[in-house]
């Protein structure tokens, strides 16, 4: 640290008594933040990273630094097994998650009293909302897993019963309840891609426009402009090496501003975008998970104001109260069907809560960042923290 210059070696020494040894050669910008690398040293002291596989490394590997001929213990890492299933035409499928991707797609979901309890207590609130004034229209919106979309890529067959099967079996005729697998299917391998678990920018649009047309009115056509960068992702980062794939992504210039960004890490995050040349003079309110902001930006294209909550499906009474909008989305994800969401959450509490244990995604500079925002509508916001 006297002269801030990246020094020493990375050894890894599998359970089998293999090493392989690292140079650092990756850029860690952020490294050097937290280490108060001063800016005239940072040119020099940018290489600092390591990134390299180790083969077979079994159940355990000893991490040690290698500094003027001698190793010194850094600590023990337990490598868990990749969370990816490798299926046919080079697809991947997520597996060993939390959520058991792979056993609710090949099991036989036997739904329990407390799953059909909180499911009906959720579709409850749910015919609530759509009867009451705050929420506008109404739409529950599932993302399909990848499995579901190709089951004839999947290397396991599908069992009798998913918990989607469950859920519609119970729930199906339910106005509000929409899977738009038939949207999505016949152009399935643009609406998804073999190294993603989340639908593309393409997938995002189609069911965002089939969303416009079910809640009715006049609704322009979304912009269909996509360049094809190649890129992994969050399955193709878990394989080694990582795998990388074509992408059709949004490309196209998007004119609406985001005038608040709260920088929360998942659930929690709220992002307002204003378009006031909007064809919609409508506010649009989407409480969704990490599949939601695939369609943010488009309905952000159409809208005036598009208000995106992570909530994985729950919704916040209080800001439905203060928006008042005209359309609520409400978005979960397949592989979340074993259990239902809260149907009325406190989305201040968790904010809270968030910042209390530092979850958020701009560490430092998060406040400098929180200054800027000075839309005079964001001020409910602003005071959430």
């Amino acid at each position: 640290m006297d002269k801030f210059e990246p020094v020493g070696t990375l050894c890894l020494t599998a359970q089998s008594g293999h090493i392989k040894r690292l140079l650092p050669d990756q850029p860690r910008g952020d490294a050097l933040s937290a280490a108060r690398v001063p800016e005239p040293k940072r040119k020099q002291a940018l290489l600092c990273g390591f990134s390299g596989y180790l083969p077979d490394a079994g159940q355990k590997v000893t991490l040690e630094l290698e500094l003027d001929g001698s190793r010194h213990r850094i600590g023990i890492g337990h490598p868990q097994p990749p969370q990816i299933l490798l299926g046919h035409n080079g697809w991947l499928f997520l597996a060993q998650d939390s959520n058991d991707s792979t056993g609710q797609f090949t099991g036989d979901h036997c739904p329990c009293e407390g799953w059909k309890r909180n499911w009906d207590r959720y579709t409850n609130a749910l015919k609530r909302l759509r009867d009451g004034e705050s929420g506008g229209k109404i739409c529950f919106v599932i993302a399909p897993s990848k499995e579901s979309l190709f089951p004839d890529y999947y290397p396991l067959p599908r069992g009798t019963q998913t918990p989607l099967d469950s859920l519609m079996a119970r729930y199906g005729t339910l106005p509000e309840l929409y899977y738009p697998v038939d949207v999505l299917a016949p152009l399935r391998e643009l609406s998804y891609d073999p190294v993603e678990t989340h639908w593309t920018d393409f997938g995002a649009r189609m069911v965002c426009q089939e969303i416009m047309h079910k809640m009715g009115g006049h609704n322009p056509p979304l912009p269909l402009h996509f360049r094809m960068p190649y890129v992994s992702g969050d399955l193709g980062w878990k394989s080694v090496p990582p795998l990388r794939t074509y992408r059709p992504t949004a490309s196209w210039p998007n004119p609406s501003t985001v005038i608040f960004d709260n920088h929360v890490l998942h659930h929690g995050r709220i992002r307002i975008h204003s378009n006031p040349k909007a064809p919609r003079k409508q506010t649009y309110v989407l409480f969704g998970g990490s599949s939601a902001e695939h369609m943010e930006r488009y309905f952000s294209a159409i809208f005036t104001r598009v208000v995106y909550v992570y909530s994985a499906g729950s919704w916040d009474p209080a800001i439905l109260e203060h928006e008042k909008p005209a359309f609520t989305i409400l978005q979960s994800s397949e592989r979340f069907l074993t259990r239902a969401p809260e149907p009325e959450i406190d989305v201040s509490r968790i904010v809270a809560d968030k910042l209390a244990k530092g979850c958020v995604t701009k560490k430092g500079v998060r406040q400098e960042l929180m200054a800027e925002w000075n839309d005079s509508s964001i001020a409910f916001y602003r005071e959430m923290g």
